[in-house]
């Protein structure tokens, strides 16, 4: 998709995620070579984060956030960020109702970007089994 395309709903979450993730990295004295070694995201991609002239997954915000010992909502306030909810549960039970629940309202693409999120944690989890 070419970048003149961009809404400017776009350029707005993708200057958020750039300032934020400049906020928490600074923070940590992290220069974007270090956040690139500890995530495992290539400097040049993190580069166009900061510059603003790309997106990253939910994948890669999740990368960002652990690494800068932030939520995802820390970063992504625009389309993750929700501070009126209340805190998930913590028994297993009570986590997937919220899950479920949570999964119910959101848009069909939305769904999909979930559902490829679980899947990628997932593998990760069983390689680390292994």
């Amino acid at each position: 998709m070419p970048r003149n395309n961009d809404t400017e709903f776009d350029k707005k979450v993708r200057a958020e995620i750039a300032a934020n993730i400049k906020k928490y990295a600074d923070r940590l004295g992290y220069s974007q070579q270090k956040l690139s070694d500890v995530t495992g995201i290539k400097q040049s991609t993190l580069s166009g984060y900061y510059r603003a002239t790309s997106t990253p997954n939910a994948g890669q915000i999740q990368k960002i956030a652990m690494a800068l010992g932030v939520k995802i909502e820390d970063i992504d306030t625009i389309r993750f960020g929700n501070k009126t909810e209340k805190p998930v549960s913590v028994s297993k039970n009570g986590l997937m109702d919220k899950i479920i629940q949570r999964a119910e309202s959101l848009s069909d693409n939305d769904k999909e970007l979930a559902l490829a999120f679980l899947e990628g944690l997932a593998a990760k989890s069983k390689n680390q089994e292994t």
